[in-house]
């Protein structure tokens, strides 16, 4: 529990009124039972529900807002895999010009099992893109564990400093 190991952490996150939902509370038994039984993806389900709530909650205060902007970051195929479903499966609206209003996703897993080394540059880039993600206009789906090249073209894409030593720079353009 966070109480026990980093009780300060604790106060900052009150402070921001940051909530913790709990994926494996997101989702009813009857769905879980459901899941199984068609042989789905029971944890992709229960992260997609833990998603979507915290999703709406945020555009819950303007009811006929469309989903503009979302990004998750973390270390599971799962939270990647469920945050992509979420998103593409979800009708989207329409504009006054009845043209669909895009939701940008963005996805960066990090390495599951990262060393010190790998964590500090991690958090730097993260640090360092947050912003620029956040405001680029398209969709990302970035694997810090697995491609250089990726990196690589994030960092093109954004018009970001080279932060990963071994990258190259490459062609290609629009969304990753």
């Amino acid at each position: 529990s966070i109480n026990n190991f980093l009780p300060s952490l604790q106060e900052v996150m009150t402070e921001l009124s940051i909530d913790v939902v709990y994926a494996r509370r997101s989702l009813p038994q009857w769905k879980i039972r459901s899941a199984l039984f068609d042989d789905l993806d029971v944890f992709q389900l229960m992260k997609q529900a833990a998603m979507k709530k915290c999703i709406n909650k945020v555009y819950s205060h303007r009811p006929q807002q469309s989903w503009k902007n979302i990004i998750s970051i973390g270390d599971s195929s799962t939270e990647h895999d469920a945050l992509l479903e979420l998103v593409y499966c979800r009708p989207q609206q329409l504009d006054r010009h009845n043209e669909e209003k895009l939701c940008r996703c963005k996805v960066v897993k990090l390495h599951e099992e990262p060393d010190l080394t790998q964590l500090t540059a991690e958090l730097d880039m993260l640090l360092t893109w947050l912003q620029p993600v956040a405001l680029f206009d398209g969709d990302i789906d970035l694997d810090l564990g697995s491609a250089e090249s990726s990196v690589a073209e994030l960092e093109r894409v954004l018009g970001m400093p080279r932060l990963s030593p071994t990258s190259s720079r490459g062609g290609g353009g629009g969304d990753l």
